[in-house]
């Protein structure tokens, strides 16, 4: 694939993840896809896709009364990698809300997503989901 080819798988996974529709995006990772969140908090560490997949759906999409709202900054593509800014809302039961900015770098094999280092502000992300 080439780099558009790349952004566009990338478009559409993010897509799935902001309407709501965890299953769809799942399906756009590798079998052995490996995920790495960086910083230091309880989130920080590598997982593997079906590790992903429950941690994401048992906090972040959990505690978010409608979802978390992906909102697409840049993407920047060459060879097999992109990089993805963006930012994500969402409304937990009690009214607070949750607002962080991302930085993810992807990288693509046989068309899935199979390798990602996520950048985040890990301290929000404890503090609004994980507390």
């Amino acid at each position: 694939m080439g780099a558009e080819e790349n952004k566009a798988l990338v478009r559409r996974y993010f897509q799935a993840v902001s309407d709501n529709r965890p299953e769809e995006a799942w399906t756009m990772l590798a079998d052995d896809a490996v995920w790495t969140v960086g910083g230091h908090s309880p989130l920080t560490g590598t997982y593997s896709k079906e590790a992903l997949a429950r941690l994401t759906e048992d906090t972040i999409l959990a505690r978010l009364v409608d979802g978390m709202r992906i909102d697409l900054k840049q993407l920047i593509a060459e060879g097999d990698k992109v990089c993805a800014e963006f930012e994500s809302t969402g409304k937990r039961a009690d009214g607070a809300i949750y607002n962080n900015h991302y930085l993810f770098v992807l990288t693509i094999r046989d068309g899935k997503l199979w390798r990602c280092t996520e950048y985040l502000d890990t301290y929000h992300y404890n503090e609004l989901i994980l507390s």
